[in-house]
């Protein structure tokens, strides 16, 4: 006797889903082309969840229209998706389209420092320093977007970013001749080269002050006694003579530092040179005429010392 119960009905196979799948997609591109789904998404405001499927779409079809990465990320964001917001800007960091991925790297970063601000969480503080030269890269001719850069990550805890940063400033002001402006932003790097015990970041602040104002005695000094920390000891007593030169009242203490700089260092006969030439400075007090007698012994000058020394018996 046959059974009246019916067989039961296969599963759809695999095959059958990729078919379906590929018609229902054929329809909509017929249905709803690249314009179309893209004049829906932007004019979709009440429905949040279907302007994100519509625009997911968009950028399939247009990868390279900036205004779609911006509004689906509208979109996350209203949803306070903040995972597929940041998935979505690393999306487009990675874009071959150079607009969007430099676009991309400034929504991470002010992205970055908003989660920063509102958690104060350490690892945002650290992918936020990894950033730092990625935006540089990006935006190294950008003057406004470098200040705002050089104030936040001052703020963050970064000085040696923002030294970094007002280097490129000031150096950028002077290629275009803007004097007051490459002095200002050259006073910040040398704000931060002291604040991070930079020694050369402090050496390139007074060689390029010294350049925009040669005459300045204080920096000239400054100069020096740098030039003295670090071991450049000729060059600081050239420094020192030059400004025995210039400096009358100050004449004989740069001679003395710049003589007993090079006997430190062995330049016996420069320094003698220098004390030969200036020897009559010392001469109208009884104490700067010993030292130089001293002086003249220390370096091995004894045809000096016996001058010095008939001098002063004949006068």
């Amino acid at each position: 006797m046959r059974s009246n119960v019916p067989k039961p009905k296969s599963f759809i196979t695999y095959y059958e889903i990729v078919a379906i799948t590929f018609i229902f997609a054929f329809v909509l591109y017929l249905l709803f082309p690249g314009d179309k789904i893209r004049t829906l998404a932007l004019r979709e405001t009440k429905n949040v969840e279907l302007a994100t499927i519509y625009l997911k779409q968009i950028l399939k079809i247009y990868p390279n229209d900036i205004e779609n990465w911006d509004r689906l990320l509208s979109m996350y964001l209203k949803q306070n998706d903040k995972e597929s917001a940041y998935n979505l800007i690393t999306e487009m960091e990675r874009s071959p389209n150079q607009h969007i991925h430099q676009n991309a790297i400034l929504l991470k970063y002010n992205f970055l420092k908003q989660l920063l601000y509102s958690t104060n969480k350490p690892e945002y503080k650290e992918s936020l320093f990894n950033l730092h030269t990625s935006l540089i890269e990006n935006y190294a001719t950008d003057k406004e977007k470098l200040k705002i850069f050089y104030k936040d990550y001052l703020q963050i805890g970064y000085p040696t970013i923002s030294l970094n940063l007002a280097g490129i400033l000031y150096k950028g002001y002077l290629r275009e001749d803007r004097l007051p402006e490459a002095k200002f932003w050259l006073n910040e790097f040398y704000k931060q080269a002291l604040a991070t015990s930079n020694k050369e970041a402090i050496l390139e602040y007074l060689i390029t002050m010294e350049k925009i104002e040669p005459e300045n005695i204080a920096i000239k000094n400054k100069l020096a006694e740098t030039y003295l920390m670090i071991g450049e000891h000729k060059k600081a007593a050239d420094i020192f003579v030059y400004l025995s030169e210039k400096n009358v009242s100050s004449k004989k203490e740069f001679i003395l530092k710049s003589v007993n700089i090079l006997i430190s260092v062995g330049e016996k006969e420069y320094a003698a040179t220098i004390l030969k030439k200036n020897e009559t400075l010392f001469l109208t007090n009884n104490e700067d005429t010993k030292k130089i007698l001293k002086l003249y012994l220390n370096i091995g000058r004894l045809d000096y010392a016996r001058e010095l020394s008939q001098k002063i018996i004949g006068g």
